[in-house]
């Protein structure tokens, strides 16, 4: 049966083939995403479910233009598959300001994961929704280091599916906010400081691939509803000039990482170690259903000559993340960041991922797929926005 994309009536596009539909979700689809999500989560040493509780669409266009897919069967059951998300944004690739696009939320429900079609032609339904964009922009994805079904299967560069090519490890640390640390003072941002924040921040950022491009227009506009306000950015001045900043960005209310398993012997142990962890200030372990208390460490950029400070300026972020009432804060830094063995005193969990490049068939051909990046490079998205 040959492939169609049409336009279901007054809904969103479509794409048909072989007993599968998959288009463009809107909010009459919410509650299908949220179960999709809850049903798949992802393995690790803990595994963990990503939810959008009490709504999934809350959480578009946080930084970006978000597109969903979901896909389900034609014939009249419609049981739903699976879904797949891409976020077109601006980020720094080679130290310059880049069109790109984020692929993410690549779900298949396990009673469908035994036909690889099922992704195959997911990817097909990707490429023909964001047309021209698979052509102008880098797309890239991150899968969690230790899924090696996931990664051998997408990294096999198989017959019509797109090209995955691993260009660095990204590690993301859960860091206690209980144990008191020596700090800085550092000052929430104001309306007039926004044209030197965005020029700082991008200046340091430049030298991570994929890091986000700040702009004057998306900081002025940031609501409530968001989870993060212009006031929710520290700066860290001397003389007068910006030499740090971070966003404590609190996505509680939209966005939710929920425990749903550990490995042993941590399944087991768990109820010790918290008792332990209390005593000694580091991270606890939730329950199983629980969802991990947590803010992100967001858009940090520190000067070369303040390095020396960078262990306070952490301190000073965990602070008023315990401020914020969170138990942890989230914080990714590549493996290949300098700054990654700083952080070795801080009570923490780890969590890693591999940052993937990701080509689409008409991009390149599987020989000789040249290297976007150096063996050096430091691919250090922001976690906050994946």
């Amino acid at each position: 049966m040959p492939d169609t994309i049409s336009m279901s009536t007054g809904i969103s596009p479509e794409f048909r083939i072989n007993n599968l539909c998959y288009r463009i979700a809107t909010p009459a689809d919410d509650a299908k995403l949220r179960s999709i999500l809850r049903q798949s989560p992802m393995t690790s040493w803990v595994t963990l479910s990503t939810e959008h509780e009490p709504s999934y669409f809350a959480s578009s266009d946080l930084f970006g233009q978000r597109k969903t897919i979901i896909s389900h069967n034609s014939d009249c059951a419609g049981a739903t598959v699976g879904m797949c998300s891409y976020t077109e944004l601006s980020a720094h690739i080679n130290g310059s300001r880049s069109a790109a696009c984020y692929l993410g939320e690549l779900r298949v429900l396990p009673e469908f994961r035994h036909k690889p079609a099922v992704v195959k032609n997911g990817f097909r339904s990707v490429e023909k929704f964001a047309g021209t964009l698979t052509d102008k922009a880098h797309w890239f994805t991150s899968i969690a280091s230790e899924n090696d079904v996931a990664r051998r299967f997408l990294e096999a560069n198989l017959k019509g599916m797109p090209i995955y090519c691993p260009v660095g490890e990204l590690v993301t640390m859960a860091l206690s906010t209980r144990a008191a640390r020596q700090s800085v003072e550092m000052s929430p941002a104001v309306e007039e400081d926004v044209p030197a924040l965005v020029a700082f921040y991008n200046r340091q950022a430049r030298q991570y691939q994929y890091s986000p491009v700040l702009s004057e227009n998306w900081l002025l506009n940031l609501n409530r509803g968001s989870g993060l306000q212009l006031k929710d950015f520290y700066l860290l001045k001397m003389q007068g000039s910006i030499r740090a900043c971070f966003a404590i960005w609190d996505q509680r209310q939209f966005k939710q990482a929920v425990v749903r398993g550990y490995r042993f012997p941590l399944n087991i142990m768990r109820l010790p170690y918290n008792l332990f962890s209390r005593l000694t200030g580091r991270v606890g372990l939730p329950g199983i259903g629980d969802c991990i208390n947590y803010v992100f460490i967001a858009f940090l950029a520190v000067s070369k000559g303040m390095q020396s400070e960078y262990c306070r300026i952490i301190a000073t972020a965990l602070k008023l993340a315990r401020l914020a009432r969170a138990e942890m804060a989230m914080l990714g830094l590549s493996t290949n960041n300098p700054n990654l063995n700083l952080l070795d005193s801080f009570h923490k969990q780890t969590y890693r991922s591999q940052v993937e490049s990701v080509s689409w068939p008409d991009q390149f051909s599987t020989r000789g797929l040249p290297s976007l990046f150096s063996e050096q490079a430091v691919i250090q998205p922001e976690i906050a926005l994946l």
